[in-house]
This record gives structure tokens, C-alpha cells and sequence, in this order.
């Protein structure tokens, strides 16, 4: 059974993964649970989550959309 062999089970050891190395980073550091460590992470995700909107915003206006019209009418 391999993990990368099927997309969900890809993103959620990922996801593990980040998970596990930011704990032994904050554990590392000695920063404290409270700090603004989260702020970073918040900003972090606030900007990946833009390069993802405009990534999927040129995906369906420029790539799906001139392959909608290639499309027959019925399908």
C-alpha cells in the first residue's frame, strides 16, 4: 500500500508531515505555543491560498474555456 499512489492519501501524509516537522521546529526553537509563529503560518496559508485562486481563475478562463468550444453541442 503505497501512499503515493492515490491523491488523497498523497495530500494527507503531506499534510502529516508538515505537521510533524513544525512541531519539532517549535520543540527545537523553544518557542512557545502562543507566539507569533501563527501569525506567519496564517499570512503563509492567506498567500498560498491567493496563488491558488489565481491559478485556478487562468485555468478555467484561458486553458477550459478554449477547450469548452471544441466540444460538440450535445456532450
Amino acid at each position: 500500500m503505497n501512499p503515493l499512489d492515490n491523491a488523497n492519501q498523497t495530500i494527507g501524509l503531506g499534510v502529516a508531515l508538515t505537521v510533524v516537522l513544525a512541531g519539532l521546529y517549535l520543540a527545537g526553537t523553544g518557542l512557545s505555543a502562543n507566539a507569533d509563529w501563527y501569525g506567519v503560518v496564517i499570512r503563509w496559508l492567506h498567500f498560498l491560498a491567493g496563488i491558488t485562486w489565481i491559478g485556478l481563475l487562468y485555468f478555467f478562463n484561458v486553458v477550459n474555456a478554449g477547450f469548452m468550444k471544441s466540444l460538440d453541442g450535445p456532450t
